[in-house]
């Protein structure tokens, strides 16, 4: 049930918290109510798209769905996967009393000890869990009603997406340079709620990295990806 699991953690990153006067101070309340959602419509995805001679094909996931980390945590979103120019789609379900997996359009049931490991991933996330994200703010502009946009700190995202994705470590001074100097383009925009409540939040980043002259013949003298992150939140409840 490893795919379940990946639902689960990527719903315990909305557990979020984004810090900043003015828009900034819009952005922080709104990360800050993210860390008080406990119900909602997710609707959550990261496409890489490359660009090399021989690399073309986006690759990602989606999740998308109604969940709930209540009492007895519920929830039926379907994780997509995106790779070498196909899908594949897995849907988790998790109700008061149990749940199951539709994987490979196979129905599997949970079992006590998936329903645990599930379970106390989302009690993780009740605990108060949270990932600030408002250290990859650079700038902040008004882009309409409860709207901004600006620069981010690629580095600074990179990290948290790290953490997001269980991993221990994080980029190193160096690595975090090496990031910043490949960096075309890294942007956000940000939409929310009268009650500051997350509606939208999208990310953007072009990264293009200089072939070495052994590799130019194959990879083309220049290569790199464009990053797209996109999370939106229907009837959000605290």
């Amino acid at each position: 049930m490893r795919r379940a699991a990946v639902v689960i953690a990527a719903l315990a990153a909305l557990a979020s918290g984004c810090g900043g006067g003015g828009l900034r101070g819009d952005l922080a309340a709104t990360g800050g109510n993210m860390g008080k959602i406990r119900a909602g419509v997710i609707d959550f995805s990261l496409l890489v798209t490359p660009r090399a001679n021989k690399a073309h094909d986006p690759f990602g996931w989606k999740l998308k769905g109604p969940f709930s980390f209540g009492d007895v945590p519920t929830a039926r979103v379907t994780y997509t996967q995106i790779a070498n120019g196909h899908t594949a789609r897995d849907t988790l379900v998790l109700d008061k009393s149990g749940g199951y997996a539709v994987v490979d359009g196979k129905r599997r049931s949970l079992t006590d000890s998936n329903l645990k490991e599930l379970r106390g991933s989302a009690a993780r996330v009740r605990a108060g869990a949270s990932i600030d994200i408002g250290n990859w703010i650079k700038t902040a502009s008004s882009c309409g009603a409860r709207c901004a946009q600006g620069d981010l700190d690629v580095a600074a995202a990179a990290n948290t997406l790290l953490q997001v994705s269980g991993s221990k470590r994080t980029l190193t001074d160096a690595e975090a340079k090496q990031l910043a100097d490949a960096t075309r383009a890294a942007t956000y925009r940000a939409e929310w709620t009268g009650k500051h409540l997350m509606r939208s939040l999208q990310l953007h980043v072009d990264l293009g990295f200089k072939s070495p002259p052994k590799l130019a013949a194959a990879l083309g003298r220049l290569v790199g990806a464009t990053l797209d992150l996109h999370l939106g939140m229907q009837r959000p409840q605290t």
